[in-house]
């Protein structure tokens, strides 16, 4: 019994330390062959390995839910399409990372229990508040004399906007963005639970951060998806509808102090240029949406053209953009969903669909037993894949960690 106290302490040991390092992204990674070696990466094989182990000593049954079932048949639609892709060493190496993502998935949502996830939420929501202190030293130090310690990228620099746009640890602003909705949802959540000074707090400083990346389709994505939970928690919680009103606020109020932050170093110009490139009418920024106008265009005549798809991870392979792979890197669609027809064909958009849908219906099912955890974990669902309409990165770890833990599954319940 000590063994397996002590064994089930080092997994679960090993599982927090695996979400701590989920935000290095950037920092701390290793490049090879083009490709970045993450300590998250190196965690999850672990975590998968001894998962292989368990398996092997029947500790746990091998089940498969709808929705892992349609996530499955994605993956190896991916690896198939290695066979006609217009760039098989990159498909392959991307079919193999997005079947990677489907195991842990697989795995992690059997052997985190609800007490761990607990662990886990504290976990993020430290890290949340980690990584935004670093990005607001980064937004304030890059106007100084020792903007080096910064570590913005140079297009993130006041070089570009009269202000830094912050990443952390991230490679661009958007996935920093993308992953701060995590802390600030589960925030949310321990807000709902107990209201407290502390977590509102935090909820400020997440927010403040969140609004420095500049991140125009982060930004729509929370703006939707905490309407939804508001209207949802007005029909099923109407009691705590002004608690939840006061978090709104909270958050209201830490635009206004990420524009005032805009505002003394900048003046002005940054905030118009703030404002212009939230509304897209910064001439500054029509560069970059007429590139995103392009690529989509480009995605939709390819997936007419190649109804099978042209390859997992091969967008940037196309004639339009195999010249630049050398100093710019492979061009993505900037739209999950156009660049998953374009590479997978219409088949994989069809199951990538299901597994959403399919997902979605695993989260509500418990809505009864805990109505607050259901309606926060389809809040941040839903902005997770509302902001997928402005980037495609698929392959992202921390996403597929996260949808892990919003919906556990018993590691004995067979159900097809």
């Amino acid at each position: 019994m000590a063994n397996i106290n002590s064994s089930q302490k080092i997994r679960h040991g090993l599982i927090l330390l695996f979400f701590v390092a989920l935000p290095f992204e950037r920092l701390f990674t290793l490049d090879i062959a083009g490709y970045t070696l993450k300590l998250s990466y190196v965690l999850g094989l672990i975590i998968i390995i001894d998962a292989l182990v368990l398996l092997i000593k029947k500790h746990i049954v091998l089940t498969l839910y709808r929705d892992e079932l349609w996530l499955l048949l994605f993956a190896l639609l991916a690896i198939l399409t290695t066979f006609w892709s217009i760039d098989w060493k990159r498909s392959l190496v991307i079919s193999f990372i997005i079947a990677f993502m489907a195991v842990l998935f697989y795995v992690l949502r059997r052997i985190i229990d609800l007490k761990l996830r607990e662990k886990i939420i504290t976990v993020l929501i430290c890290m949340g508040v980690l990584t935004s202190l670093f990005a607001i030293w980064q937004f304030f130090i890059d106007k100084t004399s020792i903007s080096h310690f910064s570590y913005l990228r140079p297009e993130y620099s006041s070089g570009v906007f009269a202000f830094a746009r912050v990443q952390s640890t991230f490679l661009e602003p958007l996935y920093f963005a993308n992953f701060l909705l995590v802390p600030i949802f589960f925030c949310l959540y321990r807000l709902a639970q107990k209201p407290t000074l502390k977590y509102n707090l935090i909820l400020l400083i997440l927010s403040l951060a969140f609004f420095l990346t500049l991140s125009r389709g982060a930004f729509l994505a929370l703006a939707i998806s905490l309407l939804v939970v508001g209207l949802v928690r007005l029909i099923y919680q109407r009691d705590t509808i002004n608690k939840f009103m006061k978090q709104i606020l909270v958050m209201i109020f830490s635009f206004i102090l990420a524009l005032l932050c805009v505002f003394s170093l900048a003046g002005n110009t940054g905030l118009t240029q703030f404002f212009g490139h939230t509304t897209f009418t910064d001439t500054s920024e029509q560069g970059s949406v007429a590139d995103r106008q392009s690529t989509i265009q480009v995605a939709a005549e390819q997936s007419l053209k190649h109804p099978f798809g042209i390859g997992a991870g091969a967008f940037g392979a196309l004639p339009q953009y195999k010249e630049d792979i050398p100093k710019k890197g492979y061009q993505t669609v900037n739209n999950l969903y156009l660049e998953i027809t374009v590479e997978l064909g219409f088949l994989g958009m069809i199951l990538f669909l299901l597994f959403i849908w399919n997902y979605a219906l695993s989260l509500v099912q418990n809505f009864d037993k805990n109505k607050i955890w259901t309606i926060i974990s389809m809040g941040l669902f839903l902005a997770f894949f509302i902001q997928y309409l402005f980037f495609s990165t698929i392959y992202i770890i921390y996403i597929w960690a996260i949808l892990a833990t919003l919906s556990l599954k018993s590691p004995t319940k067979l159900q097809i």
